[in-house]
């Protein structure tokens, strides 16, 4: 048996490896000792990796040897060889487990070669980094499998919160399923269980200063700084303000959400907040704003003395 796992969410994939290595010892290999892992970067020679395939187990019919990069990172004395006598596997013969850690997006000729036998397996299984709506419908799914339902709002907040970040999410969604156990997740549940990621602060801060609302923007602004640096909360406010900005652009030209939502390259948790902010300020504000923080960010990169002061003076003066 040959399987290949592969993929940049590397959380999710070496759960799937850590979960087949685990069938394989219930079933044929209690003690372990017929499992062996091995890594691309320290196979050196194809005579030594072609040993280990070929070994016999010990106190056991076959064994499962797990190597890891072996495209990403072998050579092609060892892929040439190797793909020869991957195409000469029968079942009579040890299970083989490939996992490479990344997409695999950039390969040469044999790379290509090894990636595209191995990707024609019958057990071949694929992670890529999910983002956007891709990662929301993930999150339902995986809280089906625990016999959980979700709002759709939901697993979009969470996908907001955790993308780029997996297995902070795997852990999350475990929580979650622990405290709730039953029934449907809500956005109360995620607000129980989750501690909230402060770059959910970001809308509000900007809500804030837009209905000049000066007390509350300090006073996000304060909690901001307690966590990130002061370039970060600019940057985030920058990048947000140009999109709400052009949201509202869109609905004055008479867009409905579901149009903005394909036109604006963004979360479509950021879309959602950044909608709703948009909706109820003028064009002339979210503009005035924007240009001051242009402004603000000239400044910091012409080296200002006092950057310290500048976005308080943007919640003061707006």
């Amino acid at each position: 048996m040959i399987i290949f796992i592969w993929g940049s969410d590397t959380t999710g994939a070496g759960k799937k490896v850590d979960h087949l290595v685990g069938q394989f010892q219930k079933k044929r290999d209690e003690s372990g000792l017929n499992i062996v892992y091995l890594d691309g970067t320290d196979i050196a020679d194809f005579e030594h990796l072609s040993n280990v395939i070929c070994s016999t187990g010990f106190l056991a019919d076959k064994k499962l040897i797990v190597i890891k990069n072996i495209i990403k990172d072998g050579n092609e004395k060892v892929l040439k060889p190797l793909l020869d006598m991957l195409k000469k596997h029968s079942e009579d013969d040890n299970h083989l487990l490939f996992w490479e850690s990344t997409d695999l997006d950039k390969t040469n000729k044999t790379q290509a070669e090894v990636f595209a036998f191995l990707k024609k397996q019958k057990f071949s299984y694929h992670f890529p980094q999910l983002k956007g709506k891709d990662l929301s419908r993930w999150i339902i799914k995986a809280f089906r499998e625990r016999g959980l339902q979700v709002q759709f709002s939901v697993a979009e907040r969470l996908a907001f919160y955790f993308e780029g970040n997996m297995n902070l999410l795997y852990n999350e969604i475990d929580k979650i399923s622990n405290y709730k156990q039953k029934g449907m997740v809500t956005e109360e549940d995620i607000d129980k269980v989750i501690y909230v990621m402060e770059k959910e602060d970001i809308f509000p801060l900007i809500d804030a200063i837009l209905l000049g609302d000066k007390k509350q923007a300090l006073e996000l602004l304060n909690r901001q700084l307690k966590v990130y640096d002061l370039g970060f909360i600019f940057n985030m406010l920058l990048r947000n303000v140009k999109i709400v900005m052009q949201i509202r652009l869109l609905l004055e030209e008479g867009l409905r959400d579901r149009d903005i939502s394909q036109k604006i390259n963004a979360h479509p948790y950021m879309i959602k907040k950044s909608t709703s902010i948009a909706r109820k300020t003028s064009l002339r504000d979210i503009q005035k704003m924007f240009r001051y923080m242009e402004d603000i960010d000239r400044k910091v990169k012409s080296g200002h003395p006092y950057q310290n002061i500048l976005l308080d003076l943007l919640i003061l003066e707006n």
